[in-house]
C-alpha cells in the first residue's frame, strides 16, 4: 500500500475500533442490565499497553495475542469482541510501525530525485 492509503486505513481503523471499544461496553451494560460489561472499557488500555511493551520494551511480538487470549478466556466477554481488540492492535501497528517506515522511504525517494 502507498503512504496515503496506509494513513487512511490506519486512521479509519483506529477511529472505528476506539469508538467500538467505547460504545460496545455501554450498549452491553444497558441492554443486559449488568454493569460488569463496563469493565470491557479496560480492553483499550490493555491493548495499548501490550503494543507499547512490544514496541518499547522489546517484548515478544506474540505477547499481545496471548495476553488478550488469556483476558478473554477468564472473562465472559463475547467472542465478537476479539475483532475490536485485533483492530486496535492492527491500527497501532500501522500507525507506529508501518507509517514511519513508508514516510521515510517517500522522503528518501524525494531527496534522491532532486
Amino acid at each position: 500500500m502507498n503512504l496515503e492509503l496506509t494513513q487512511l486505513a490506519s486512521n479509519l481503523l483506529s477511529i472505528l475500533a476506539t469508538l467500538a471499544s467505547i460504545v460496545a461496553p455501554i450498549t452491553l451494560a444497558i441492554t443486559r442490565g449488568n454493569p460488569f460489561w463496563l469493565a470491557m472499557f479496560l480492553t483499550w488500555p490493555v491493548t495499548m499497553f501490550l503494543m507499547g511493551a512490544v514496541r518499547h520494551a522489546n517484548a515478544p511480538l506474540w505477547m499481545p495475542g496471548v495476553a488478550l487470549f488469556v483476558l478473554f478466556s477468564v472473562t465472559a466477554i463475547p467472542s465478537w469482541y476479539w475483532f475490536i481488540s485485533l483492530a486496535l492492535v492492527l491500527a497501532y501497528h500501522l500507525q507506529f510501525n508501518e507509517l514511519p517506515v513508508k514516510a521515510m522511504r517517500v522522503e528518501q525517494a524525494w531527496k534522491e530525485s532532486n
